[in-house]
C-alpha cells in the first residue's frame, strides 16, 4: 500500500496518496481557493507547523471580521473535508493541531515535486566530480516541469516561492550548459535549452550559451534563428537584447 503522500506544485497542485487510484488535480482558482492556499501553505511549512495567527494573517490580511479564529477552524474544517473527498485515507486528519499550531501529516511522509527538484539541482551545483554533476543537473532540470504554482502568483509568499525555484533552475542549466560546452557535448545543449527555452524564453544568457553551442556544432543557421526567435520574444515584452549577442 502507498504509506507517503505525493504532491505536485510545479505547474498543477496535485495530490496522491494513500486510498487514491491516481493523482487529482485541485483549484486554487475558484470557490475553494482559500482552502488549498491553506493545505498547500502548510505543506510547504510541514517541518515547523503554522500559528493560527500566522494562517489568518496570511489569508484574510485585511479582513474585518469580529471572529477571525472562527473562519479559520471553519475553512480547517473544509480543507480535511476536501482531503478526505479526494479519496486520501485518513483524509481528515492530515491536517492536525497541536496547541494552536497547525502540522500537515505529522504522521505521513510528504514527497514534494518542488524540494526534489531544489534537492538534486543543489546537489548537481555542489557536485566536485563534473561527469556525475551533469548528469545531476540533467536530472534537476527535467525535474522542473513548470514554474511554482503559477495560478497563486496574486499571494506575495508564492510569488517569492516562484521566484526562487525559477532562479534556481536558470542558475542550473547555465551551469550546465557551460559544462557541456566545456566537454564539447553540444547535442545535450540543445536538448538541455530548448527546454529551458520554454521555461524562461528571455533568457539572455542562455540562449547566448545556446547560440555558442549551435555554432561550435556547425549550425550557424539554427544559431540566428535562435537570436531571432530572441530578438522577437524581448520586442513583445519591451526589451531589447544585450549588446553582448
Amino acid at each position: 500500500m502507498r504509506e507517503s503522500v505525493e504532491i505536485t506544485m510545479l505547474g498543477k497542485f496535485t495530490i496522491f496518496g494513500p486510498g487514491m487510484a491516481a493523482p487529482k488535480a485541485v483549484s486554487l482558482t475558484g470557490r475553494a481557493r482559500r482552502l488549498w492556499i491553506l493545505t498547500a501553505y502548510l505543506i510547504l511549512n510541514r517541518d515547523r507547523g503554522v500559528s493560527a495567527r500566522e494562517l489568518i494573517d496570511l489569508l484574510w490580511p485585511d479582513s474585518e471580521s469580529s471572529d477571525p479564529m472562527a473562519t479559520l477552524q471553519n475553512n480547517v474544517s473544509r480543507a480535511r473535508n476536501a482531503l478526505e473527498e479526494l479519496g486520501l485515507e485518513d483524509g481528515k486528519r492530515l491536517i492536525a493541531n497541536t496547541s494552536g499550531t497547525y502540522f500537515w501529516a505529522p504522521d505521513r511522509e510528504t514527497e514534494l515535486d518542488c524540494e526534489h527538484f531544489a534537492s538534486l539541482a543543489e546537489e548537481a551545483l555542489g557536485c566536485a566530480d563534473r561527469g556525475q554533476a551533469i548528469a545531476l543537473g540533467q536530472d534537476a532540470a527535467e525535474a522542473y516541469t513548470a514554474d511554482f504554482l503559477p495560478d497563486c502568483q496574486d499571494e506575495p509568499w508564492f510569488r517569492e516561492q516562484a521566484e526562487k525555484y525559477r532562479t534556481l533552475y536558470r542558475r542550473l542549466c547555465t551551469t550546465v550548459t557551460r559544462w557541456l560546452i566545456e566537454d564539447g557535448r553540444y547535442a545535450e545543449v540543445d536538448s538541455l535549452c530548448a527546454d529551458a527555452a520554454e521555461r524562461a524564453p528571455l533568457d539572455q544568457v542562455l540562449v547566448t550559451l545556446w547560440m555558442q553551442a549551435l555554432r561550435l556544432n556547425g549550425m550557424p543557421e539554427r544559431a540566428l534563428a535562435r537570436y531571432e526567435e530572441l530578438c522577437a520574444a524581448l520586442s513583445a515584452a519591451g526589451q531589447s537584447p544585450a549588446a553582448e549577442l
